[in-house]
């Protein structure tokens, strides 16, 4: 076996520990975090730099889980300073997917939403891949998660940990249960019998330019510490 396949068989666990509240309206996969880490430092956009494995075309590491107690809480923020610019949905052609559309306010308002933010004492991936590589570019990670320019997610810091050999669907599944989101038919090929959430969602990268798939889902994005113990063995 060669170094770099040896290397992509390292199991590894990553902790980022929060600074406080954090906004995650959807889980997030450390293959988009890593890819953004790629971008922020200005390297081309290329699936082979994500030092992680893969296994059928499956990225072996998990979707980022919460470690529990998570407290959960509002958000609010200012959408808008510029309250006369909003568009109705004329305006926009009346088919188009848009947001919260304001149609009725005094201009002197600010527009304000907000979303809902949780209070946890870490996040958590695990899964197979090129450890070094994975430890060096999650130096950079000083955030997650939306509204970051507000201060949601800060990272107190992030730790990589080895846990040595594991086996290829390390990452991918635990006990007959997606730990990631997976393409449905790669599930039903090959745990036909087994129980499981489904649901449309990106799993491409990048994943602005990538369309939605079925797939099957996790059954939880949070988890106690024993539980996380006993997921990566």
């Amino acid at each position: 076996m060669s170094d770099t396949a040896e290397r992509e068989h390292t199991g590894f666990l990553v902790h980022a520990e929060l600074d406080g509240p954090v906004i995650v309206k959807y889980p997030i996969l450390l293959e988009a975090v890593l890819s953004r880490v790629l971008a922020d430092r200005g390297e081309a956009f290329d699936l082979a730099r994500v030092p992680l494995a893969r296994e059928d075309g499956v990225w072996c590491a998990t979707q980022s889980f919460l470690v529990r107690p998570v407290v959960r809480c509002s958000a609010p923020f200012v959408r808008s300073m510029k309250p006369g610019v909003f568009f109705s949905r004329e305006m926009l052609g009346g088919t188009q997917r848009v947001g919260k559309v304001e149609t009725k306010r005094r201009d002197t308002q600010n527009l304000l939403d907000d979303h809902g933010a949780m209070i946890a004492a870490g996040m958590v991936w695990w899964g197979r891949g090129d450890l070094a590589r994975l430890a060096e570019l999650l130096q950079d990670l000083r955030e997650i998660g939306a509204k970051r320019a507000q201060g949601y997610g800060g990272l107190r810091r992030v730790t990589v940990t080895a846990l040595g050999p594991r086996p290829p669907k390390f990452g991918i599944v635990h006990i007959g249960t997606p730990v990631r989101p997976v393409p449905i038919a790669w599930w039903r090929s090959r745990y036909p019998a087994a129980p499981t959430i489904e649901g449309d969602i990106v799993l491409g990268l990048p994943r602005w330019s990538a369309a939605p798939e079925p797939a099957a889902l996790p059954q939880t994005s949070e988890m106690w510490p024993d539980e996380i113990q006993a997921a990566i063995g």
